[in-house]
């Protein structure tokens, strides 16, 4: 029987009260800037603290900032990596002319997206010899880089493939981000829509009734798909500050009853 994984965040909790089940592999989609990975950073957060690991694949971004961002939560890497829990697979630095050595402590692998096989076989022996198997979180982040390099069939064969042997085979929850900047971005999630077992968007929401009293960018999120369990099926308002990922109610206003005769 397969255990649903409860991500102790106000958000998530509303969105999906029931959990994930820990088999999902589940895609974060939408545009730049609306917190995606903020979001899955959060996320991560919340399973160190459970003693979960988290192997944090990144494309987007060098070691440095991934760690400053888990930094900006007070989340203290190389604390959670002497524990065993906190591992970056490195897939950025490849393009850095004259580098030697890791960028930081904390990087267990070094992948080229150029290469799929070589990515996806690096993944997998990372995680036999960890054995990390029937806890924590993989994330990926993104399939954008894939996408810019291969075509659409090698990079869903590579969702096929992660999904089978992260998700399926080792019982590990997957997040893969994908930036839908683009109408090719968003064909491609339309693409790998059957494939996947949940698909959550979340975007920025420019303007709003509350622009006064929230200072903040306000955000919002919805949970498309995501099999074996009930969710939120409308948009959810929320923002992101120093303390974490909160849920907004938004009140209108009740019109004067001179405006709604009109």
């Amino acid at each position: 029987m397969i255990s649903n994984l409860y991500i102790d965040l106000d958000l998530v909790k509303y969105i999906l009260p029931y959990g994930i089940p820990r088999n999902s592999y589940v895609v974060l989609a939408g545009e730049g800037g609306s917190g995606k990975s903020l979001l899955v950073t959060n996320i991560a957060k919340t399973l160190l603290e459970k003693g979960e690991p988290v192997v944090y694949i990144s494309f987007d971004d060098d070691p440095l900032t991934i760690v400053n961002q888990f930094k900006s939560l007070s989340v203290d890497v190389l604390e959670y990596s002497g524990k065993g829990l906190f591992y970056i697979i490195d897939g950025y630095t490849y393009m850095m002319r004259g580098k030697t050595g890791k960028l930081h402590e904390v990087v267990v692998e070094e992948i080229d997206p150029h290469d799929i096989d070589q990515a996806i076989d690096v993944i997998i022996r990372f995680l036999n010899e960890g054995g990390i198997r029937d806890r924590g979180i993989v994330i990926i982040d993104s399939l954008n880089e894939f996408l810019n390099y291969h075509d659409v069939s090698r990079v869903l064969e590579f969702v096929k493939l992660s999904r089978a042997n992260i998700s399926k085979l080792r019982n590990i929850l997957a997040f893969t981000i994908l930036h839908t900047t683009t109408d090719y971005y968003m064909e491609f999630l339309h693409s790998i829509e059957h494939l996947v077992d949940g698909i959550i968007f979340t975007e920025t929401v420019v303007e709003h009734p509350m622009a006064e009293q929230v200072p903040l960018p306000l955000r919002r999120i919805l949970v498309k798909k995501m099999k074996g369990v009930g969710h939120k099926v409308t948009w959810t308002f929320y923002i992101i500050d120093r303390e974490g990922i909160k849920p907004v109610r938004i009140i209108r206003e009740e019109s004067s009853p001179s405006e709604r005769e009109g």
